[in-house]
């Protein structure tokens, strides 16, 4: 039985309390767990490399005197070694990043253990241990032993199951042991998160929502952003032609992060979240920013070129970009204004031509369908000027695109791309010290400082201080908790402005939206206008005084 107390001291009293009565100590066998410390990994070792040649390489070019102790060994062409590291050891071996050994470099890293069970080809278990009475193959995903497979067609079953259960859309077409299959990062990532400090929480979401829209420098349609964020979730807004003044976008929420281009015409909008967006550049025509995602790194584009002027200047600005990450994934959401036939129109221009171009030189992946609703769409005019394109094949396959139906105060209509990767935040726990309370804190505080105090007075080494310093954070932290309130974030409120009259307005231009205007409506509409202006003119004309007599 495992017992988890939150003091050293309470850990000696018990052990204390239970060896003090013989019938407990008789029965009853107290061991304190041993610390494990971090181990690192050292790569492609020959099979005829020694410990001694590995710990004097150690020594030599990392300063580490005491010998490390050897966990194990992965075996294969060439040997890769695990080895045991104090804090202060390791530190010096991940800043180092490289172990020279017989004339060759050999990469260093820090080690996660991930255990992958060869019966069932789920984690976090062995073979021996499986739940499982029945296999399953890591090669195709059939219900027999991996080593007798004979089926050309390789299959996940991880990435299958997750799909199944979860709603997600990983690739599956690769094996249960590939280093790119998507639940075995999520293992990774989680294992890697596991050091975060004990302040800290973390959540995961499944997906990436960003909605896509030329605003058409309306301050309806720009407010309108709030309402339609309050009534589905989205992360992140690439907007063009969005309201606003002095360089900012006006109508939105203050504690949204925004971008815009140097000519104010495309921008980005990202809702509040943990994980803050990283911004990467602004031109005259496009803005950029990068999102940390579980599977790397994600840039999100927004871009936009006039009707009236070269496409050339904005095509240039977002190659020079794609470019500049390289292998980086990226979504680009462009209202480019340039027909073509790929993407619903009639007829080809030249300036589709060079978008054409343009896609196929740079390998992107374009998310519109060519039968899709227009995204353009005005009583006597329609189009398809807003493009949504992906660079990445496994970015591409996971996002999923479509025109939503909401009134959008524009002339341009919802675009909404989801794109099926994991997303995890991590939060920081804040009280609020602002409102006393500091005597209750002073109170449990005095318990903790002896012990403290000690442990402080006992240090002789660098990692000795280490773990001083972390019981001094723990200890202030458990403190905190039992004396102030947390801090608790505002949630997106609730929109005030939109009212019950607004939206029967709303209704209202819904319906004449999908009333056809006939050749008959056109002549009557004149024929209304003309005589009004009839009247008009008449009853000017007998207000004006007669000159003469």
């Amino acid at each position: 039985m495992a017992v988890q107390l939150e003091r050293d001291q309470d850990v000696e009293e018990l052990i204390q309390a239970i060896n003090s009565k013989e019938t407990l100590k008789s029965t009853i066998e107290t061991k304190k767990p041993g610390k494990r410390h971090l181990s690192i990994i050292i790569y492609n070792l020959p099979d005829e490399t020694t410990e001694d040649e590995v710990q004097e390489a150690l020594a030599i070019n990392a300063d580490i005197k005491e010998r490390l102790n050897i966990r194990f060994k992965l075996s294969g062409r060439t040997a890769h070694w695990i080895l045991e590291t104090p804090s202060e050891s390791f530190h010096k071996l991940k800043r180092l990043g490289k172990l020279p050994i017989h004339w060759t470099m050999h990469q260093v890293r820090e080690f996660f253990h991930i255990k992958r069970c060869n019966n069932c080809q789920g984690f976090r278990h062995l073979a021996k241990d499986c739940p499982s009475n029945r296999p399953s193959c890591g090669s195709c995903a059939g219900h027999h032993p991996t080593r007798k497979c004979r089926s050309p067609q390789v299959v996940c079953i991880n990435c299958v199951m997750h799909n199944q259960f979860h709603g997600t859309r990983f690739p599956a077409y690769h094996h249960t042991s590939d280093s790119g299959c998507s639940c075995y990062l999520g293992e990774f990532r989680l294992q890697e998160n596991s050091n975060l400090p004990w302040s800290t929480s973390s959540t995961t979401t499944t997906a990436i929502d960003v909605i896509q829209i030329n605003l058409a420098k309306t301050k309806v349609a720009t407010a309108h952003l709030e309402k339609l964020a309050s009534e589905i979730n989205i992360n992140h807004f690439l907007v063009q032609e969005p309201y606003g003044k002095e360089g900012k976008i006006t109508g939105v929420p203050r504690k949204w992060h925004q971008w815009l281009s140097s000519n104010n015409k495309a921008g980005i909008i990202s809702l509040p979240s943990t994980n803050n967006p990283i911004f990467i550049c602004s031109t005259t025509n496009l803005t950029a920013i990068k999102i940390q995602t579980i599977t790397g790194p994600v840039n999100l584009i927004s871009a936009y070129s006039s009707p009236y002027a070269e496409l050339q200047d904005t095509a240039q600005d977002l190659a020079n970009l794609l470019t500049k990450i390289g292998p980086e994934q990226a979504l680009i959401g462009a209202d480019m204004n340039d027909p073509s036939t790929l993407w619903g129109y009639a007829n080809n221009s030249p300036k589709g031509n060079i978008m054409e171009d343009l896609i196929s030189g740079l390998n992107l992946h374009l998310l519109n369908e060519k039968n899709s609703e227009p995204t353009f769409q005005r009583q006597n005019a329609k189009g398809w000027p807003d493009l949504t394109l992906v660079k990445g094949v496994q970015l591409a396959r996971t996002a999923s695109w479509k025109v939503r139906d909401e009134l959008s105060s524009s002339d341009h209509k919802y675009i909404h791309t989801q794109l099926g990767i994991s997303v995890q935040n991590n939060t920081y726990t804040r009280f609020k010290t602002a409102y006393g309370d500091h005597r209750k804190f002073s109170m449990h505080f005095r318990k903790e400082i002896p012990q403290i105090q000690q442990q402080l007075h006992d240090c002789n080494t660098r990692e000795q201080l280490d773990e001083t310093t972390s019981l001094l954070q723990r200890a202030i932290f458990r403190c905190c908790q039992k004396a102030y309130k947390l801090k608790k974030v505002k949630q997106s409120t609730k929109v005030t402005w939109w009212t019950q009259e607004l939206d029967i307005k709303k209704k209202r231009c819904e319906r004449f939206k999908r009333r056809p205007i006939t050749p008959q409506a056109w002549n009557k509409r004149d024929i209304n206008s003309s005589s009004a202006e009839s009247k008009l003119s008449t009853r000017n004309c007998l207000s004006e005084p007669n000159e003469y007599p």
